[in-house]
């Protein structure tokens, strides 16, 4: 399944209305000639005022809740010959259904200004469908895809490292419920969860039913009307270059996912906001909590907004980003205890994917494996790899700063192993 978040910019948007602020501010400001050092001093003096994260602000009006739409698309593979791949071995045939799309909503709620020159908050996020940005025969409800089962793949990952009474109790239990690798459920369903059978039942039995506390999974759970964490960025009003940078995540400027000080380092912003007077050279930190850990993007190209009205920088995601520890020895801090070190254009993340006690066997990747390695696409039938259409970039307007689009796509796989003991395949 892929995940495209989209953020766009309208004609007359704030964005544009932000931008017109801070040159009519300069024109108010400039009368008359004036030396060009001058002048390029009351420029970035009207943009740091306009662009700093403090009430009166455009920016900190957005950034407190954002009026411009935002949009998470779902694609959906549906595996066509699930029996064959179970039983014989086949490589996966699949066909990509959507976009399901959703319109997001981000309030930001216990908003506190600290005196370092940074403000604290929590942000939630809900979702709801929105048919004219999906697809014209897409209704989440109604249609059915058939995909790995979830819970049967996370209990498949937790039998390699729970007790052995566990294993033994499950082993059996497994083959009573007549669940198979696949499950076909409807596009709703697999998002946002179901209930499923296997869990239910664990959590009425004895002895096992101290791990098992719901019976409720899908691959956004809890993402729905739910905030990410605890948040302190900076505002921008003691140094404007650390404007939208996270200070501290869940009050640590580190995570203890990786196995590296380097991997483990939280920088630069959430993705939404940027410092102004951005050049061609810079490199843009963001810190995702989906994948948990930081990234970074580089100039690709000039680009404009849709509607050609202004000039844009576009960042997109690197190849090292994902590059193998044999490409980039750097990545080594991402190799987990469950996978170990994978191949180029994939990431282990299930070291960070809880379910109950037990660890989701999530690997994520750019859509159709862009920026992988080829025996990875090769091993399923259907993966097109498309860069503008799989890659992820931002377009920032360079003198202000502000982000006038943003495209973070995601794919989310499921990492499936033999159990040793286990004849469940």
């Amino acid at each position: 399944m892929t995940s495209h978040y989209k953020r766009r910019c309208c004609r007359y948007s704030w964005r544009c209305q932000a931008i017109t602020v801070v040159i009519c501010g300069i024109i108010l400001s400039v009368i008359g000639g004036v030396l060009f050092p001058v002048l390029d001093m009351i420029i970035h003096k009207q943009v740091e005022q306009n662009v700093v994260l403090k009430p009166g602000t455009i920016t900190y009006k957005q950034f407190k809740e954002p009026t411009v739409p935002i949009y998470m698309q779902f694609y959906m593979f549906n595996v066509s010959n699930p029996y064959e791949v179970q039983k014989e071995g086949h490589r996966p045939v699949v066909t990509q259904k959507g976009p399901y799309s959703y319109r997001e909503q981000r309030i930001k709620y216990n908003m506190t200004e600290n005196d370092n020159g940074t403000v604290t908050y929590k942000q939630l996020k809900v979702y709801h469908f929105d048919k004219d940005t999906s697809c014209k025969t897409c209704d989440p409800y109604k249609d059915h895809v058939t995909t790995v089962n979830l819970v049967l793949l996370t209990l498949f990952e937790a039998l390699k490292r729970q007790p052995k009474t566990f294993n033994a109790i499950l082993t059996v239990l497994l083959p009573l419920v007549k669940e198979t690798l696949f499950m076909t459920r409807s596009v709703n369903e697999t998002i946002w969860g179901y209930h499923d059978p296997v869990l239910k039942l664990a959590h009425s039995l004895p002895i096992i039913n101290q791990w098992f506390y719901s019976d409720f999974l899908g691959v956004f759970y809890n993402k729905n009307n739910t905030d990410d964490g605890l948040y302190t960025v900076f505002t921008g009003t003691e140094n404007i270059n650390f404007l939208g940078d996270i200070n501290r995540y869940n009050g640590s400027d580190s995570v203890t996912f990786w196995n590296s000080t380097w991997a483990n380092m939280v920088n630069g912003s959430d993705g939404t906001l940027c410092p102004p007077f951005i050049n061609k050279t810079v490199i843009l930190p963001m810190f995702s909590t989906d994948v948990c850990r930081s990234l970074y993007g580089t100039y690709s190209e000039s680009s404009h907004t849709k509607n050609g009205d202004i000039a844009t920088y576009l960042f997109t995601g690197t190849h090292a980003e994902l590059a193998s520890v044999k490409e980039n020895p750097d990545n080594i801090g991402f190799c987990s205890r469950m996978a170990g070190c994978l191949p180029t254009g994939v990431l282990d993340i299930s070291t960070c994917q809880m379910f109950d006690y037990f660890h989701v066997p999530v690997v994520v990747s750019f859509p159709h494996f862009y920026m992988a390695d080829q025996e990875i696409i090769d091993d399923i039938v259907g993966m097109n790899p498309n860069e503008i259409e799989h890659r992820t970039e931002i377009g920032v307007e360079p003198l202000t700063g502000i982000i006038m689009h943003i495209a973070k796509r995601l794919q989310i796989n499921m990492l499936l192993e033999r159990v040793p003991g286990v004849r469940y395949y």
